[in-house]
């Protein structure tokens, strides 16, 4: 009877601490019982996470580049004493009862998988954006800590968290802050440079919350949706828009590196990034952002402090903070006179952007909002999450002088359009440049047209110095002028663009051309179709004569042999 005592105590003291550190306990554990039976895996992720599946736990190890990799053992709650613990790795049980937060960009994770009520503790929680976690905030459901010390501080927290979700740029400063006395799970977050391991962040999530079934079907939902929007541009996108990112701060503009989270969605979204191919984030003077981006086709991610609206709020706001050099840079800009600058802004309340927050989890609303921007010739029924263009109207309305025009599909009354397909060996970021300055003026000089009967974009974004640029330029010219026009192609054109390119200190030459006409000419040689019919009668007629000249000559030449055969004494052929 005592023994039984003991046991029942034994066991009611196991289940109160279970309760304590999880929910859901198994009421009788047992090791040949599989307590896991939805396996996730993170192919996305292998870099970073290696998981090993057993009946009671899941051993876990997270990888961090340049810092120690964190080991975890997610333990069925229930089974805590029957696992068998290294004791160099941190054991949660799973599910837990309450979490912690430290950063924003873990809330969708954690909303979208029903786990906002769990959240204990979060920390500078009035920087969020989500509503939910807010109305918590607001009603002591969750507990705002403005320290990391609050976590273990009474006062503040009447118990701390089973578990708190830190990312990798807070972890040491976290523990030290804490006195290591709280459980705390280390996920890479923002290290991730790929959208689809993104998704799969859903997972790591999902297996601490114990759903993952959820997780998994949201993960692999979201990568679908990705896949399907940046196959969908790559086949149906003609051209390779350029765009300038992020902003000036703090006397420099800084840019990210072709390796950066913000790149990978540029290149998805079919649009070309001068430093794509660059390990470095730059950091450029006023000065070398208009020599580097001039011609950029689009401007976004604004990187202010707040959101602007319009075009002149945007020059109104660099000159009240005394940077007025700032206000006349960007209006050099072809992205600014040509209205196209987008701001990320459009989900902001108080001090939170929702790019950074509903964004770290939603990679394809980024990629169909970036998509929707470069492209508006692709129709989709998408409609914008993040992003707003800034508008150019009202009392303050610019006068804007954009370089660039589009022309319709069909030639206007009167008109033709010459079409000229140039690769020419170099980037396309100088030649870009260089249109409005220099390859304009030539090309009206060349074809007597104006600015608006020419359009020009690339269809490749031969993004090093070592890139064939394949440009196509559409001209507009009276139907009259065809033929001259086709010859100024053929003849005169190439030439006319090297040397323009390297007036503009960029060696290069055109590798080839292809000219076509919305005329019903042949443009194979570049003539126009009375020159091709004079040539074609005037070969009939040559023709002719070289005939007549080979039978008078045959003629000819038999009757003078006939003649010789007749003054003969012999008959050749005749018997003797």
């Amino acid at each position: 009877m005592l023994l039984f005592c003991v046991l029942a105590v034994t066991f009611l003291q196991a289940v109160y601490a279970n309760n304590a550190s999880c929910s859901d306990a198994v009421p009788s554990c047992n090791t040949s019982i599989d307590y896991f039976v939805y396996k996730l895996s993170f192919p996305y992720l292998s870099d970073y996470v290696s998981v090993d599946y057993e009946n009671i736990s899941v051993r876990l190890n997270i990888s961090i580049p340049d810092q120690q990799n964190f080991s975890y053992t997610l333990v069925r709650c229930g089974c805590e004493h029957l696992l068998n613990s290294t004791g160099n790795e941190t054991v949660i049980p799973v599910p837990p009862r309450s979490l912690g937060g430290i950063s924003t960009t873990e809330i969708p994770f954690i909303q979208q998988l029903g786990g906002l009520h769990l959240l204990k503790v979060f920390y500078e929680g009035q920087y969020a954006y989500n509503e939910q976690l807010l109305m918590r905030l607001k009603t002591n459901l969750t507990y705002n800590a403005q320290h990391f010390a609050d976590f273990i501080n009474t006062s503040v927290v009447p118990s701390p968290p089973n578990v708190t979700f830190v990312d990798t740029y807070s972890v040491s400063e976290f523990a030290n802050r804490t006195e290591n006395k709280l459980k705390y799970f280390v996920t890479p977050g923002i290290l991730v440079k790929n959208a689809m391991a993104r998704a799969e962040l859903y997972k790591l999530y999902g297996l601490i919350l114990d759903v993952p079934e959820l997780a998994d079907e949201l993960s692999q939902s979201i990568i679908q949706s990705y896949m399907d929007t940046k196959e969908m541009v790559a086949s149906h996108a003609k051209k390779w828009p350029s765009v300038l990112i992020d902003g000036y701060f703090d006397g420099v503009w800084s840019l990210d590196s072709g390796v950066s989270y913000e790149a990978s969605f540029l290149r998805d979204a079919h649009a070309a990034y001068r430093y794509a191919n660059s390990s470095n984030s730059p950091s450029l003077s006023l000065d070398q952002v208009v020599d580097n981006f001039r011609g950029a086709d689009f401007w976004i991610n604004l990187d202010l402090a707040s959101p602007v609206y319009s075009l002149s709020e945007l020059l109104q706001t660099y000159k009240q903070q005394n940077e007025s050099n700032v206000a006349s840079t960007v209006q050099k800009l072809a992205a600014f006179q040509c209205g196209q600058v987008w701001s990320n802004a459009k989900r902001y309340r108080g001090e939170s952007n929702d790019y950074y927050e509903l964004g770290s989890a939603r990679p394809d609303w980024i990629l169909k909002d970036l998509v929707k921007i470069f492209h508006p010739e692709l129709e989709t029924n998408h409609s914008f999450v993040f992003y707003y263009q800034l508008a150019n109207n009202g009392s303050s309305t610019l006068s804007l002088h954009c370089p660039y025009h589009n022309l319709s599909t069909s030639p206007p009354s009167g008109r033709q359009f010459v079409i000229l397909h140039v690769s020419v060996n170099s980037s396309m970021f100088p030649i870009q440049n260089a249109l409005n300055l220099s390859i304009f003026p030539m090309i009206a000089s060349l074809y007597g047209i104006s600015y608006d009967d020419m359009q020009v974009y690339f269809l490749n974004p031969g993004e090093d110095s070592s890139s064939n640029t394949l440009m196509y330029i559409k001209l507009s010219v009276p139907s009259n002028n065809v033929s001259n026009a086709l010859s100024t192609s053929h003849f005169h054109f190439a030439g006319a663009l090297e040397t323009i390119l390297k007036d503009n200190n960029v060696s290069t030459s055109v590798t080839s051309m292809d000219v076509t006409t919305t005329a019903p000419v042949s443009t194979s040689s570049g003539l126009s179709g009375g020159d091709i019919a004079g040539i074609v009668v005037g070969s009939v007629v040559g023709f002719c004569l070289v005939v007549g000249v080979v039978i008078f000559a045959y003629w000819y030449g038999h009757r003078r042999a006939y003649k010789r055969i007749e003054g003969s004494t012999v008959i050749l052929g005749a018997s003797n």
